[in-house]
């Protein structure tokens, strides 16, 4: 037993491994940025590690697992996601049969909270207004024509007041859409952009806040064609582009000329572009000579040329 105890250097990971299981990471800032706890802290760490180890970001894990991972209760479980869900970090999704609740972290969000490029939110649930509707003045139930009216004004003052709510309520929904649409749109371009630059580089491109807005740039010029002229953009051999190695800044610089050279199929350079020229003056050259051709023809002298007749 106290061989099993003993501390060598070299040999504490590999003791613990075999004693404790392995060690969990977890990133500080998330709680001196987001607020969390150290539940919370500990799961979206978690969270973000199996984010990264799926095709569309999402997973599922049950309340077992996340014990398992962690150590955390389920009370704990239950309290990281009700924070993470408030600050719009993290969705769920029961998916299949028997269903299973999914997770989804939103990167995006997450790193532009991180790098301070948006302010962090809180989602607060408000209770929902219930009308009451006055009872009807009868036999039965005697009341002044005067007490009915009054209790029908405010009845209707306050279906007013409900439908403005609900009114208020469906705008920032269409907005949320508009909103989620263009994160989705952003997250394929990058995701073309990172895989086509992690298959030509073997190392994942640098991900910041100049790199968010950068990307948000480019939906804004190329919309629904930014994915497919990103990934294009990494195949483009240019020796200042390779120089560069492709960074997004490059593409943002011309991106109408490479997404027409996308729409194309045909990757124009340096050297491509003197070959053009090139021909162009080879072209000219020839039209001038058989111009000078034709004026001494006009001039009285013969000319065998069959192709200039």
């Amino acid at each position: 037993m106290a061989a099993l105890h003993t501390i060598s250097k070299g040999r504490l990971r590999m003791q613990l491994q075999e004693i404790a299981g392995d060690a969990v990471a977890f990133y500080p800032a998330f709680r001196k940025v987001l607020g969390l706890n150290a539940a919370a802290t500990q799961f979206l760490s978690q969270a973000v590690y199996w984010t990264e180890r799926t095709e569309d970001g999402w997973f599922y894990k049950t309340t077992e697992e996340w014990n398992e991972e962690l150590g955390l209760t389920v009370e704990e479980v239950k309290g990281a996601r009700k924070k993470l869900k408030s600050i719009g970090i993290l969705t769920e999704q029961r998916k299949g049969i028997p269903a299973k609740l999914y997770y989804k972290v939103d990167t995006d969000e997450l790193l532009a909270v991180l790098s301070g490029e948006k302010p962090l939110t809180v989602v607060v649930k408000t209770p929902k207004l219930e009308v009451v509707k006055p009872a009807i003045c009868s036999e039965e139930n005697p009341r002044s024509i005067t007490e009915t009216t009054q209790e029908t004004t405010a009845e209707t003052t306050s279906l007013a007041l409900v439908s403005a709510d609900a009114s208020s309520k469906r705008r920032p929904k269409a907005n949320g859409e508009a909103e989620q649409a263009r994160q989705e749109a952003c997250r394929a371009i990058w995701g073309s952009y990172a895989q086509a630059y992690v298959n030509r580089y073997g190392a994942a491109p640098v991900r910041n806040a100049k790199v968010n807005r950068q990307v948000v740039d480019l939906w804004k010029r190329l919309g629904a064609e930014a994915a497919s002229v990103a990934e294009y953009f990494v195949s483009i051999n240019d020796s200042y582009l390779i120089r560069n190695c492709h960074d997004l800044g490059s593409l943002l610089t011309k991106a109408e000329s490479y997404r027409t050279q996308w729409a194309t199929g045909r990757q124009m350079n340096g050297r491509t572009a003197r070959q053009i020229e090139d021909t162009q003056a080879n072209l000219n050259a020839a039209q001038e000579a058989a111009a000078r051709i034709r004026a001494r023809e006009n001039g009285g002298v013969r000319n065998d040329n069959p192709f200039l007749r």
